[in-house]
């Protein structure tokens, strides 16, 4: 994947641009190769430096079936890393919606999510 071969090749920006902060919140849309590939490498960097890390994800539509399976795959992957993991799947967003409407939706709930995350880090400490 194009997206995990630029992150490795990055892992010096990745850590110089990372090492005074104290979280992170990684934004990608899975499935189609960039944030399903560069997210792993990411994560295991700015973990490794002692930074705490949020995804917020969103998932293809339902007719994007071969990009559904890559991205269950990844989100399988980033789940076993203990990585908070906010997720909108687009597909069952869709129901009554227009296109603009599911991706504002998915805005939305995923900026709520990743809210709650940040306090509960600043709450922590």
């Amino acid at each position: 994947m194009r997206g995990r071969l630029a992150a490795q090749e990055s892992l010096q920006v990745i850590q110089s641009e990372f090492d005074s902060e104290n979280v992170l919140v990684l934004v990608a849309g899975l499935g189609g190769g960039t944030g399903t590939g560069a997210i792993p490498v990411i994560f295991d960097v700015v973990q490794s430096m002692g930074v705490n890390c949020v995804a917020a994800l969103t998932l293809p539509f339902e007719h994007e079936s071969g990009r559904r399976k890559i991205a269950f795959d990844a989100l399988s992957e980033l789940r076993s890393r203990r990585i908070a993991v906010f997720v909108h799947d687009l597909a069952a967003s869709m129901e009554n919606k227009n296109l603009l409407d599911a991706f504002q939706g998915a805005a939305e709930e995923l900026a709520e999510a990743v809210n709650a995350s940040l306090l509960e880090f600043q709450q922590a400490g």
